[in-house]
């Protein structure tokens, strides 16, 4: 004879309504999604009604199957519109892999606090956790996607350099119409332990409205990431090396640059 349990439908909303926009939120953080949290909490509060709806209308199997294999996909696609089936996959399985997180994790609370603190405050203890690793994990993910490894071809020879990715670095060499990368003039010439003719373009900066950068061209650079970029024949500036004195980078890398490589821009 099976068990027969007791479900409080209002405990189940909130409860369906919490994590889903928990792990929303962590899926549009993590991957970079840009949703707004009024959004988030809309599409949520849809998921968790048709959750509700289907659990009092429909046998068990056929909820687990809507639930898991209908109202999620949708919900996911309604918020964050990913046309790509790889993106839309990574949101669906990272999504998931939040939901069991933060269940772990409040089920510790309630075992280890429940009868202490109150369950409704393990649970709450429990959610600010998982939010707080969340947004560790997304610094650190910025910070893994801000600093790279990069090589430059000049002359027959490699450097080996760390860079930024600076969207607010808008230098362009107005003869090739290229983007300029800076890096220090006292790195290029111990790294080629020769600079070339150079040719002067003008830029603007705090302090400095109206100066005037070396840059040259040369061979390549090879930028490493989640993918490899190649870029032929880039502009570099040489900047004063003050500019990298106490800083983790030593070069400054344009972020619409790769952008441009990486879809054949």
């Amino acid at each position: 004879m099976g068990a027969i349990y007791e479900v409080y439908l209002d405990v189940m909303a909130i409860q369906n309504l919490l994590s889903d926009v928990v792990s929303l939120a962590a899926v549009n953080l993590i991957l970079q999604k840009r949703r707004s949290l009024l959004r988030i909490l809309a599409f949520a509060c849809f998921g968790t009604v048709l959750n509700c709806f289907l659990f009092v209308s429909v046998s068990w199997g056929w909820y687990l199957f809507c639930v898991h294999c209908l109202i999620h996909p949708a919900v996911l696609l309604l918020l964050f519109r990913e046309k790509h089936i790889v993106e839309f996959a990574k949101e669906y399985v990272f999504s998931y892999l939040c939901n069991f997180l933060l269940g772990g994790i409040r089920q510790v609370f309630f075992m280890n606090l429940g009868r202490v603190a109150g369950y409704e405050a393990a649970g709450v203890f429990g959610i600010v956790l998982f939010v707080l690793g969340i947004l560790w994990c997304r610094q650190m993910l910025r910070e893994r996607l801000r600093y790279r490894k990069a090589c430059l071809y000049f002359n027959g020879k490699m450097a080996e350099v760390r860079v930024l990715n600076d969207s607010g670095n808008l230098l362009h060499d107005v003869y090739s119409g290229k983007m300029v990368s800076l890096v220090g003039r006292e790195l290029f010439m111990q790294k080629f332990q020769d600079i070339p003719p150079t040719r002067l373009v003008p830029y603007t900066s705090l302090g400095c409205e109206d100066g005037l950068l070396e840059v040259l061209s040369i061979d390549g650079m090879k930028i490493f990431g989640n993918q490899e970029i190649f870029i032929e024949k880039p502009v570099v500036g040489l900047a004063d090396g003050k500019l990298f004195d106490g800083k983790p980078y030593q070069m400054i890398v344009n972020v619409q640059e790769l952008e441009n490589e990486k879809f054949g821009g």
